[in-house]
């Protein structure tokens, strides 16, 4: 190879790394920061006080639970006020009771029938009238629609509800008898976020 063509070589191969060095650029780049002052979060929390157990008919007998025995065609309600602090903007929530009871059960005479009767029913009733005589004024910054609770204002709020829980009749037989159902933890209160 002769000198001349070592020579067009080189200089094209020289040329070549100068254009590869000729497609990169300059950026510039800046930022800045955004006086967006400091977000807090709110709060949503629930607690119950000690209720009182009655007959749900008229009148309102209280009723001592360990000592009652429901048969079919009764009905007994607890009562009692739920506490709610409710701390944010737009804040609504669903207070709710199981409406099937999941309790622990025992049996006096067949400790192998250990089965939370079917028939067993739960209702909750939501009073934000405060109409059901615990002396809790009604709230005008609470509204209650389907167990949806609106809060108005930010502050803690306390509210009369009670559980109605229903041996309705039905088919005449010797099932569900002898049951001893703690429902202690079964009629437990959730306040979900709604």
């Amino acid at each position: 190879m002769n000198k001349a063509i070592k020579g067009a070589i080189a200089a094209g191969a020289a040329g070549m790394l100068l254009l590869g060095g000729a497609g990169t650029f300059a950026t510039w780049r800046d930022s800045a920061t955004v006086d967006a002052s400091t977000v807090s979060t709110g709060q949503l929390s629930l607690s119950a006080a000690e209720g009182k157990w009655t007959e749900t008919a008229a009148p309102l007998v209280p009723i001592d639970p360990e000592t009652f025995q429901i048969v079919p065609g009764d009905s007994i309600t607890y009562t009692t006020t739920v506490t709610v602090k409710a701390e944010g903007e737009n804040l609504k929530a669903v207070l709710a009771v199981p409406e099937t009871l999941a309790a622990e059960v025992t049996n006096d005479v067949d400790p192998s029938e250990t089965v939370v009767p079917e028939e067993l029913l739960v209702t909750m009733n939501i009073d934000e009238d405060g109409v059901n005589g615990l002396g809790v004024s009604p709230d005008d910054d609470l509204t209650e629609a389907n167990n949806v609770l609106t809060f108005a204002d930010e502050k803690t709020y306390t509210i009369p509800v009670t559980i109605t829980v229903n041996f309705p009749l039905g088919t005449a037989s010797t099932q569900d008898q002898n049951l001893n159902v703690d429902l202690t933890k079964a009629l437990a209160f959730t306040l979900q976020q709604k």
